[in-house]
């Protein structure tokens, strides 16, 4: 019974030191330990801090070496916390900035597959799935030969076929 006292106390004691620490990364004024914080973290998969730190440092790196992988970090890091549509503004927002970057090609696929993930399913309205479909023939279109292209030209049959249901429901109506 103790020994499960204690180790209850230990994980509280544990738990509240790294949400100081986080804190106090946080409120730094030092953008590259800002940063580094948020590289670290985004590898241990602590995808929702690594985002609110890097939400605040791509406007603060613009024009630095770290800009760009801090707005394509940024997004793979709402991508993984599920956030996206948020995760599709941020590749857009990457392509838009960084049009021949090293990340694009990732990025425009990306774009495709947070607004796949967004989808509902075909009984409701699909302007996203509109949307999602845009993207991934954009992204054929631009990297005919993309590492991705039969897994962009699988989503997009399986959004095409989600539209062709949507019209079958319609026409039961």
């Amino acid at each position: 019974m103790k020994k499960t006292i204690y180790a209850v106390v230990f994980m509280a004691l544990l738990l509240s030191s790294c949400a100081n620490e986080f804190n106090k990364v946080y409120k730094s004024t030092d953008n590259n330990f800002k940063y580094e914080y948020a590289k670290e973290s985004f590898v241990k998969g602590k995808y929702v801090r690594a985002s609110s730190l890097l939400q605040g440092l791509v406007t603060m790196q613009k024009g630095s070496e770290n800009a760009q992988e801090s707005l394509y970090m940024l997004g793979l890091s709402e991508f993984n916390s599920r956030d996206y549509e948020g995760a599709a503004a941020t590749f857009k927002k990457y392509c838009q900035s960084y049009p021949k970057g090293y990340y694009t090609q990732e990025a425009r696929f990306l774009i495709g597959m947070s607004l796949y993930n967004c989808t509902p399913e075909p009984r409701l309205d699909q302007s996203q799935t509109v949307n999602a479909i845009a993207a991934f023939q954009e992204y054929i279109d631009l990297y005919p030969d993309g590492n991705q292209k039969k897994d962009a030209q699988q989503r997009l049959f399986e959004l095409q076929d989600k539209l062709v249901q949507k019209e079958l429901y319609s026409a039961q109506l």
